[in-house]
């Protein structure tokens, strides 16, 4: 199927996903960075329901990739877009400064100043927008390839990630596949050609989602036993605890990754309706914004971090309840705060600014061409 097949009306299915994926993203950072995985009694029900629900979330990046590629392949890569989003994040950053120059001003530096600057030349939270920011230039290169590259060798494609980032990478680190266990834009652009795949042979519509819902969760018990075994034995073996796991929490682990698959497929035909169509039409937008206004680093080194251990002393009902009331907390607080931002851009008219920053830069690498032809 060419490009020019493809269905051009919007995905509300994938806006959902987007939706999704994000609040798998929240369940991340509120669990681990907000102290509940830290502080739960090992092979309590605690325990046990924290890290079964991290496992069921883990996948949310490379949902992201996937999303970015299934929506990107058939279109024109806009760079008023990219502008926007370093502006956005850009705001996010230099917001973290001003509230540390209010509460903490001895940590302000100069580095400080020039990473918010720069935020995608910097490291913690925003490591995302760096990798997607360097990822873009090279998307005009990867919808190409695939609309060039006949199915055959792009199902070799396939399964060449599977087997050499999914499985071989996790046991042998190889530098010709370092890959940073999925934090890296060379990950992010392997996730883009797997959603662009899916969506040139239009994948979803071939695979039943009772098959993907059983895959999806067949990963997650699969990996989560594998860890829990793991743990037993070192415990058995050696008489001491140790929290277990990394080897199979890496975004590039295979479970993960085939998780990600088995979510686009099912939510890339579903149909959304009616008010609840609004609603993702609504919040789908907010998605990106909530990211980064919860990592930022005020939000994420003063505020989100060990938030919730007191949920960790509560009844097991109770801490069920207040673990979800937690995530729900973040993502809301976020998205109210990012709606806010978005009608400030709004009234700036950074959207404006952001297409008049691309056609003047267009113009002086033209006319830079130009010379040079000459």
């Amino acid at each position: 199927m060419s490009s020019t097949s493809l269905k051009k009306e919007r995905n509300y299915g994938i806006d959902l996903l987007r939706i999704v994926s994000m609040l798998m993203v929240v369940t991340l950072h509120t669990l681990n960075v907000g102290g509940i995985l830290n502080n739960t009694e090992p092979f309590s029900f605690k325990y046990y329901f924290s890290y079964f629900l991290y496992f069921c979330a883990f996948c949310a990046v490379n949902c992201y990739g996937m999303i970015t590629g299934y929506v990107g392949y058939g279109l024109k890569s806009k760079y008023s877009n990219l502008i926007t989003l370093y502006l956005q994040t850009v705001f996010y950053a230099f917001l973290s400064v001003l509230l540390y120059w209010i509460f903490k001003p001895e940590v302000i530096t100069l580095k400080s100043i020039i990473c918010a600057i720069f935020p995608f030349a910097s490291s913690g939270g925003y490591w995302y927008f760096g990798a997607y920011f360097t990822m873009f230039f090279f998307i005009p290169v990867l919808n190409k390839g695939v609309e060039l590259c006949e199915k055959k060798y792009l199902d070799i494609y396939i399964v060449f990630v599977l087997v050499f980032f999914s499985i071989f990478n996790l046991f042998i680190s190889v530098q010709s596949y370092n890959i940073s266990n999925g934090y890296s834009f060379i990950w992010l652009m392997v996730m883009y050609i797997v959603g662009a795949y899916f969506k040139k042979y239009d994948i979803a519509n071939k695979i039943s989602n009772i098959k993907c819902i059983a895959v999806y969760s067949l990963m997650v018990v699969a990996a989560f036993v594998l860890k829990l075994a793991w743990e037993y034995y070192g415990l058995k073996t050696t008489g001491e605890f140790v929290v277990k796991g990394g080897l199979f929490l890496q975004y590039n682990a295979l479970p993960f990754l085939v998780c990600a698959m088995a979510l686009l497929l099912v939510f890339a035909k579903m149909n959304v309706k009616g008010a609840f169509r609004k609603a993702v039409m609504f919040l789908s937008p907010l998605s990106f914004g909530i990211y980064i206004c919860h990592v930022s680093d005020f939000s994420w080194g003063e505020i989100l971090t060990d938030l919730f251990t007191g949920v960790t002393k509560l009844s097991p009902v109770l801490f069920v309840l207040g673990v979800f009331g937690a995530i729900l907390s973040v993502y809301l607080v976020s998205a109210v705060i990012e709606f806010v931002r978005s009608k400030l851009f709004e009234l700036l008219r950074v959207k404006k600014f952001s297409i008049w920053l691309e056609e003047f830069i267009t113009k002086i690498i033209s006319k830079a061409f130009s010379l040079l032809d000459r």
